[in-house]
């Protein structure tokens, strides 16, 4: 089976949802219903969820309380309900790295100026333009900056900046060169916070 999210039987998505570094139980049956049920097959699904709940139970890797909320998704999977990117936002959080990092400082922008601004018009539009969008891809290239690591992220800083202004853009923000150092600023703060 050729799957981008396979190696040699390592399931990258299932190592995700376990928050380890390789889930190594993945079959070539297992890769092929997740590829031909489930699109697009990098979510969150039943067969990686599966794989995920295997390992760790197998392994004695997984701390419980990550488990038990492993079950909890695959329970909510298996009676037909979708996972929710905010499911994807709280497996970001147990994850480490700039990524991670970049969520968080952004999140913490997003609450400080609710907080501080909430009662204009103008910062509750501010605040809510920050806050977690289910059409953004941010969750997605959060996990690749985790995945390529800090020394990956100083590689890619420009691919990084371009990705905040296209976000900056989508979201209706000004685009300015104060926007562009802004971005400069928390990419190297996500990157320092990481190391």
């Amino acid at each position: 089976m050729n799957c981008p999210h396979r190696d040699q039987g390592n399931c990258k998505q299932a190592a995700i949802l376990a928050g380890v570094a390789a889930v190594d139980i993945c079959t070539d049956q297992a890769c092929r219903v997740c590829s031909e049920k489930y699109k697009p097959y990098r979510d969150i699904n039943h067969v990686t969820l599966s794989l995920a709940l295997s390992y760790c139970d197998r392994s004695g890797q997984c701390q419980p309380p990550h488990v038990q909320r492993l079950r909890e998704m695959h329970r909510h999977v298996q009676d037909g309900r979708t996972i929710k990117q905010v499911t994807r936002v709280e497996l970001l959080e147990r994850q480490s790295g700039p990524g991670t990092e970049l969520h968080r400082l952004l999140a913490l922008i997003a609450r400080w100026v609710r907080r501080l601004l909430g009662w204009t018009k103008w910062g509750r539009t501010i605040a809510d333009r920050l806050g977690i969008d289910p059409n953004c891809r941010c969750v997605g290239r959060a996990f690749q900056m985790n995945k390529w690591g800090v020394a990956g992220c100083k590689e890619n800083g420009g691919q990084l900046l371009a990705w905040l202004i296209e976000e900056a853009n989508r979201r209706n923000f000004k685009v300015r060169w104060y926007t562009r150092v802004t971005a400069r600023i928390l990419i190297m703060l996500a990157i320092l916070r990481a190391q």
